[in-house]
């Protein structure tokens, strides 16, 4: 495999307890035997459940490698290679085993993302002045024509200084206090995300923001935005087939909500377990420090990973991407047949990153 300027990972696992040896071989030439474009080997620990939970030995930047394990127990590598702009490199890797016979697989069990049904018309609920929170130009009933339109017309779409400037700037401050709890399992994400105790603390700016949300205003409202049925109240389009049969049976409306810091190192990935997720309305809120935003004013610099990519079940083309902006929000219309995945964040944003509130909603 040749390539310039970027990380490559690999996640190898050891697919059967009963090796009593196996090898590991990995061999990475460069073109002019530069230490700077070496590379760098971790062992990740496993879960009871063969998860990589923690980096437990990290090698040093080597440019040949050969290591060997003689335990029964389950290990994930993570092999990353970083080659310099303008020079290029080749590796191998694999695996050496024992005659031993491989068990079968492990079943493959579906892991269905958990919503939460939405209640409309609740007694008690809050009566938000949406106005207070999303800029005036997208309430306009022309610009949310405007809006359907192209959603419609692409599936997607991206409005920037979507929130009035002193909710943002409440709502990062916040965000910039929080501890951020690591999690995964390393095979499928390693990203930075908050317990719900806190996204939804009554007593924070982020706590309100996240009940405006999930909010009957806000599902009316993304209604409007998309054309798509996420409120009872929202108008049903009159050119939709009624005797078109439905894929699936419509929740009446659900949501479920993430609240990530993204920064070097942090991705997610694509896995088998997750392709039976429903289809749902993706939206992405970013949030970024005075300093990030004004070093990404005229965009996100896509070489640096972080963009989240969509792609078709058994395809490799890109769909759509979607790139963090400070203060914009970012809408995907994402079917059953359609999956995600956050690019790795790579060296590049070692003193850079951003905040983003990741929710789906369901119709």
């Amino acid at each position: 495999m040749q390539s310039t300027n970027t990380q490559i990972i690999f996640y190898l696992t050891k697919t059967t307890l009963k090796i009593e040896l196996l090898h590991l071989y990995i061999i990475l030439t460069v073109t002019t035997g530069s230490r700077k474009m070496a590379a760098s080997l971790i062992v990740i620990f496993p879960t009871s459940r063969a998860s990589p939970l923690k980096f437990i030995k990290s090698g040093c930047r080597v440019e040949t490698i050969l290591i060997s394990s003689k335990s029964r127990t389950l290990h994930f590598i993570k092999y990353a290679k970083s080659l310099h702009d303008q020079k290029s490199g080749k590796s191998i890797s694999g695996w050496f085993h024992t005659s031993d016979p491989l068990p079968p697989r492990n079943r493959l069990v579906p892991m269905t993302p958990k919503f939460q049904l939405k209640e409309f018309n609740s007694p008690g609920a809050i009566d938000y002045r949406i106005e207070e929170w999303i800029s005036m130009r997208y309430l306009d009933p022309n610009t949310m024509g405007d809006i359907q339109v192209q959603f419609e017309d692409s599936s997607e779409i991206q409005l920037v200084d979507i929130l009035v400037p002193q909710k943002y700037q409440q709502i990062l401050e916040c965000l910039e206090a929080q501890n951020f709890k690591e999690t995964g399992p390393f095979q499928r994400k390693k990203t930075l995300e908050l317990y719900d105790r806190q996204m939804f603390d009554e007593k924070s700016p982020l706590g309100e923001f996240m009940r405006f949300l999930v909010s009957d205003h806000f599902f009316l409202l993304l209604s409007n935005w998309t054309g798509l049925k996420l409120h009872p109240e929202a108008p049903v389009d009159d050119d939709e087939d009624d005797d078109e049969e439905e894929e699936e049976t419509p929740t009446g409306g659900a949501y479920r909500c993430q609240v990530r810091k993204w920064t070097h190192g942090n991705y997610t990935l694509l896995h088998d377990a997750e392709t039976e997720e429903r289809g749902s309305l993706d939206m992405f809120m970013y949030f970024f420090s005075e300093a990030s935003a004004e070093m990404h004013q005229d965009g996100w610099d896509v070489s640096k990973g972080g963009a989240v990519s969509y792609i078709t079940k058994g395809e490799d083309e890109e769909l759509l991407t979607v790139c963090p902006k400070a203060n914009s929000l970012s809408l995907v219309f994402r079917d059953a047949d359609t999956l995600r995945f956050s690019k790795f964040l790579n060296k590049k944003t070692a003193n850079d990153g951003y905040f983003d509130v990741f929710n789906c909603y369901y119709e």
